[in-house]
């Protein structure tokens, strides 16, 4: 079995620190209910704490002054206008007829 230097096993000494903390928690709630203008300084100063710490995290850094700027999009490899597929379609068929046609007219040799 352990023991503390002064010999008492630490079950002992818990329960007596138990003890004196317990009286001195009772002391002070006394001396605060004994006094009620010292009990409400208190209160109002711990109220006044914690809203101070609430406030304290609700705030935000400011804002950085040098914020980085997106780059210019790259040239766009897509023509201006979109293409007349109608327009190619007649060329291409016009092209195809004259080439028929000439091979048409054509001797076989």
């Amino acid at each position: 079995m352990r023991s503390e230097p002064n010999g008492q096993r630490p079950s002992v000494l818990r329960t007596k620190r138990q003890g004196l903390l317990s009286r001195l928690a009772s002391a002070a709630r006394m001396k605060l209910q004994s006094s009620p203008l010292l009990a409400m300084l208190v209160f109002v100063l711990m109220l006044f704490l914690l809203a101070a710490s609430l406030t304290g995290c609700a705030t935000t850094s400011a804002p950085p002054t040098n914020t980085p700027v997106n780059p210019e999009p790259p040239p766009s490899a897509l023509q201006e206008s979109p293409p007349n597929y109608l327009e190619s379609a007649r060329r291409n068929i016009s092209e195809w007829r004259k080439r028929l046609i000439e091979q048409i007219q054509k001797p076989a040799n």
